[in-house]
């Protein structure tokens, strides 16, 4: 209708709200072209408003494809139409700001995050409760980057308060679940983690947005792993690999094969795949430390290979390195 009555600067607006379905309903790729969309026609009619929030939603799809460059050009954008045109709100400025600041905990840049986080603190106003949700949630995450365990469980309970006092949408309740079940696996508390994680996928199929599905797949495909439920965990973990793969979600999908490769005690082999595709997604986004992770989890993945591969009657023991029992080569090059 907004087509054919040439209502511009509406459609513009349904564009992008649509966008944000097709992105819920698990098509990214649509949701980027509605987006794409958005902007030419904001673009046409000087539609400053809508056109930040199109750069902004495209740069937060770009840094869930690990195309981190692409991603701070979009934000920084949307952050200069924000600037330069009051008349576009505040708030439109401030989820900029807070899309950069959950790109740079993509990006484990934890010191930056904090920084920005701290600069905002005292710019959210008591009435803009989504931003100050998602203020708590990215702190939560950095806190967790940094080692502060109890920060951030603090961090995330306060979101959730504000979540739940604002009656604010149950999809952005259930990211902040299995933010908390994530929490909980970083501190050894599977049962934990996995009480959370359900509620988190119960709220979200109860509600039909599944655009954080497969991170939730894998942090309960986690839980059972660590609570020696293997059988549940694979399947679980390969349906969370293949949305990821089907989203593009570049990160999210190093880091599930990465723990998938962990849980694969009884295949080696798919496990030093897993793990070797982690390593090279994590090398070339240039995650140093993810890389030393998924590298970690493919040694274990081989010494177990070749202790399968080892001839019956073959009581060699192991390898010492600094008292480390070591395999592979890589591992004994890394001791």
């Amino acid at each position: 209708l907004f087509r054919l009555h040439s209502e511009h600067l509406m459609l513009a607006s349904a564009l992008v709200a649509r966008s944000n379905i097709q992105w819920g309903l698990g098509h990214p790729g649509y949701a980027e072209y509605l987006l794409t969309e958005a902007l030419d026609v904001s673009a046409k009619t000087g539609n400053y408003r809508t056109a930040s929030v199109a750069l902004r939603q495209l740069g937060i799809f770009k840094y869930h494809q690990s195309d981190y460059s692409q991603s701070e050009d979009l934000l920084k954008a949307s952050l200069k139409i924000c600037r330069d045109h009051p008349g576009v709100g505040r708030a439109n400025l401030l989820r900029a700001r807070l899309a950069h600041v959950r790109l740079l905990t993509i990006k484990q840049d934890w010191d930056a995050s904090l920084g920005e986080l701290r600069d905002l603190e005292a710019e959210i106003e008591l009435d803009d409760v989504l931003s100050r949700v998602l203020w708590h949630e990215y702190l939560s995450i950095t806190l967790l980057g940094r080692g502060e365990y109890d920060k951030a469980i603090e961090a995330i309970h306060v979101a959730q308060n504000f979540a739940i006092e604002a009656q604010i949408a149950s999809y952005v309740f259930a990211e902040l679940l299995w933010q908390e079940a994530a929490l909980h696996l970083e501190l050894f508390s599977p049962v934990k983690a996995l009480e959370l994680v359900n509620k988190a996928i119960a709220i979200t199929e109860q509600c039909g947005n599944y655009r954080e599905y497969a991170q939730m797949l894998r942090v309960k495909a986690t839980a059972l792993y660590l609570l020696a439920r293997i059988d549940e965990a694979v399947p679980l973990f390969q349906e969370a690999v293949a949305e990821l793969r089907r989203r593009n979600n570049q990160y999210e999908l190093a880091l599930t094969l990465t723990r998938m490769a962990e849980a694969l005690e009884k295949d080696p082999h798919a496990a030093s795949e897993a793990a070797s595709e982690a390593v090279a997604i994590f090398t070339r986004i240039d995650l140093p430390r993810m890389v030393a992770e998924a590298r970690h989890a493919y040694d274990v993945a081989q010494l177990r290979a070749q202790a399968v591969a080892r001839p019956p009657g073959d009581t060699r023991p192991p390898r010492k390195v600094g008292g480390v029992i070591a395999e592979s080569g890589a591992m004994r090059a890394l001791l």
